[in-house]
């Protein structure tokens, strides 16, 4: 039976048999009072997984909070008691990354407020989405730079796993706050910057979780504009399609390029969609001049001329479109996603492309390549390759064919993400961290590289039980038997 515990209700944490209690009993220890709302059962299903429905582990108990005091309290229990905790948004990672198996889950979602909206920034919760916070800024004329492809994800989730767009000059949506409030492993309540508590800052910010709770979030704001317009080219071979990406970045009135690989037919190869976006106050720029010196593309050209939040919600669309023909969300998705240095990303396609199987190419899921400036890059715990002008994000987002568990489409997934992993790695390929890869200690240590003893270091510090997202595995230096 489910127990819902209202800021007047007694509950308790009892140590020795390791259980939430609806009461207070002999050698318990009660939970403060709370504005929010903690659920106590044996299921949790809503908490249990993530996007991928690949790995399941139900939480004890689930915290809905009212504020951030809410989470200071519970985070501060479970680091006395070394309960696991993890904060969840919309659970958008695929392998298990937002789970607390026999701990505290906490669903964000239930912080959605803006607190601020002025000329330069937005301060909201961080269980506020990004489809939410563009329909509260555009009435104002005003935009977040960076936005994910997909809006219905909060800020505080893609700020801890770093955030990318499809704007190539805006580095990851890290690269955008300028101030954070967060709740510490320990349950302290801080704020943060790069001026104050910045080691804090700079850890958060693409830190998955590992030191503190995101809570609230001051992001910078930038005009609205007027009208968007989107080119849309087909290309049948790799090297005409990077060719017509570089070019496109180079463009100064080009916001945005990346590339959708539509899937193989029995008379067409996979085609290379590239896709660039300008935007401003009207009259746009016109195909002959953005497309100038553009390699020459299969078809008729598209112009798509929308308004900005038409343009930056086209995801959403087509994923309410899957939700609607079917149980798109019980899918299970094993996805890979790593960024790679310019120098190697044609070569590591031209072998992976034409190794795709079915499974890889179905009715739902996306293939996408983002390029991205590297100097744009600047938080040190979002890791992206060096030594390289551009990096370049590859994604392979497919689903299973039914919805449900399926353990052997996961087994020969895992083993494709693997060995995808393994050859990305050797061409300077870094982890995305959103998607399902078996990744021990010593990977994250390589993950990291020269900054590994910072990050064990500031996990030390601010998460000294080491209670939070314990789910990626990211232990201490004496854990790691070597790099």
């Amino acid at each position: 039976m489910t127990r819902q515990l209202s800021r007047n209700s007694a509950a308790a944490y009892n140590p020795n048999t390791r259980l939430w209690e609806s009461e207070v009993s002999d050698g318990s220890i009660p939970v403060p009072p709370l504005e929010g709302q903690l659920t106590i059962n044996r299921s949790h299903e809503e908490s249990s997984h993530d996007l991928g429905n690949i790995v399941v582990g139900a939480p004890a108990a689930v915290l809905h909070p009212a504020c951030a005091e809410d989470i200071a309290v519970m985070v501060a229990l479970c680091h006395a008691l070394g309960v696991p905790v993890a904060a969840r948004g919309e659970h958008h990672t695929t392998h298990g990354q937002s789970l607390a198996p026999g701990g505290l889950a906490i669903e964000m979602t239930s912080m959605a407020r803006v607190h601020e909206i002025t000329d330069t920034h937005i301060r909201a919760d961080a269980g506020l989405t990004w489809r939410t916070l563009v329909h509260k800024c555009a009435p104002y004329g005003l935009r977040a730079a960076g936005l994910p492809g997909y809006l219905k994800l909060t800020l505080g989730g893609t700020l801890s796993v770093g955030g990318i767009s499809t704007e190539h000059r805006e580095g990851g949506f890290v690269d955008r706050v300028s101030e954070l409030e967060i709740v510490t492993g320990t349950g302290e309540i801080l704020c943060c910057s790069p001026t104050v508590n910045a080691e804090l800052f700079h850890a958060a910010l693409g830190g998955l979780g590992q030191v503190g709770i995101i809570t609230t979030v001051t992001l910078e704001l930038l005009p609205l504009p007027a009208a968007t317009r989107e080119f849309v080219l087909h290309y049948d071979e790799i090297a005409p399609a990077f060719r017509a990406m570089r070019t496109l970045m180079a463009r100064d009135d080009v916001e945005g390029v990346f590339a959708l690989v539509v899937p193989p037919t029995a008379d067409v190869p996979p085609l290379y969609q590239v896709r660039a976006h300008c935007w401003g106050d009207e009259p746009l720029p016109s195909a002959e001049v953005v497309l100038a010196d553009v390699p020459e593309y299969r078809g008729r050209l598209e112009v798509l001329d929308q308004s900005y939040v038409d343009h930056v919600s086209t995801f959403d669309r087509i994923i309410r479109g899957f939700r609607i023909t079917s149980n798109w969300d019980a899918t299970v998705k094993p996805w890979f996603d790593a960024f790679l240095p310019d120098e190697t990303i044609e070569r590591y396609l031209a072998r992976t492309i034409p190794a795709l199987t079915p499974e890889d190419w179905n009715p739902m899921g996306f293939v996408l390549l983002l390029p991205h400036l590297r100097e744009s890059f600047t938080c040190p715990r979002f890791r992206v390759p060096e030594d390289t002008d551009i990096v370049w994000l590859f994604d392979i987002l497919n689903v299973s064919v039914t919805p449900g568990p399926d353990p052997d489409f996961v087994a020969r997934m895992m083993r494709r993400n693997n060995a995808l992993w393994s050859k990305a790695r050797v061409l300077g390929g870094v982890r995305y961290p959103i998607g399902s890869l078996d990744f021990s200690p010593a990977d994250w240590a390589h993950h990291y590289g020269e900054t590994w003893p910072d990050v064990l270091r500031c996990k030390r510090f601010s998460d000294p039980a080491g209670v939070l997202t314990p789910m990626l595995g990211i232990r201490d230096a004496d854990q790691v038997k070597s790099l």
